[in-house]
């Protein structure tokens, strides 16, 4: 599998240093540049093969949204997309780092499932950016029922129609499942059925963390609509 290389463009007042390290830790490759000059020359080598870059919401240009244009013009890459990362500034700045072509946050404090879910966005095919709208990332700690069984786990998302979980020893597929959702304002416990497994080997999925795929079964329509206003309002937190 062709590693996943993100660049960090480290020219603002506040250090990446700290982020760099988590998304290493994550299964990242990550390029890290002092300059524009260096960003440029890191977007056009093929030994880096650069999909996304992180840059600090106080980048020293003059015009960001010509830097970040000339960034994709000389790109490798004919979908480079860009993440800000650092303190969530005004409503006013988030709208010019839009208009500048900025198109994911990663705004402090930012968990490692929330970390993961948006680089993913950035570095996924647009095929498959459209299919990721319908899910969110969460880190609810979440207890799974099999038969008589308990299973801590933590969430790493959640649709109106299925979780994925994080847990290094999953259940088997088409295993039958009860899963406490502890959704605001509307606790419940849902049926589900696991669909996917990531688990080590040569099929696993590195943009996933270990775990399992569980599709939910018989929702009721207060839980399902319960589930699609959390996912809309979590999603709009999601982009600037």
């Amino acid at each position: 599998m062709t590693e996943r290389s993100v660049l960090i463009i480290e020219a603002g007042r506040d250090s990446m240093q700290v982020l760099a390290s988590r998304i290493q830790r994550l299964g990242y490759r990550v390029v890290r540049a002092k300059t524009l000059d260096q960003a440029y020359e890191a977007v056009q080598a093929p030994r880096f093969g650069i999909q996304a870059a992180i840059i600090p919401p106080d980048l020293p240009v003059l015009d960001l949204g010509d830097a970040l244009g000339e960034l994709r013009r000389v790109a490798r890459s004919d979908s480079l997309r860009f993440l800000v990362a650092g303190t969530r500034p005004t409503r006013e700045q988030r709208h010019t780092l839009a208009n500048a072509g900025v198109d994911y946050p990663l705004f402090e404090p930012v968990d490692a499932h929330t970390l993961r879910f948006q680089l993913n966005r950035a570095l996924a095919p647009p095929v498959l950016r459209a299919r990721q709208s319908a899910r969110v990332p969460i880190a609810w700690p979440i207890d799974v029922l099999l038969g008589r069984r308990r299973k801590e786990t933590r969430a790493y998302s959640v649709s109106p129609s299925g979780i994925y979980l994080a847990t290094p020893k999953p259940a088997m597929r088409r295993t039958l499942v009860r899963v406490a959702l502890p959704i605001p304002g509307c606790a419940v416990k849902v049926a589900g059925k696991v669909v996917t497994t990531n688990v080590p080997g040569n099929l696993m999925k590195r943009n996933l963390p270990l775990g399992m795929g569980v599709m939910f079964t018989g929702l009721d329509d207060q839980t399902e609509l319960a589930l699609a206003i959390f996912v809309e309002e979590r999603m709009r937190n999601l982009d600037l």
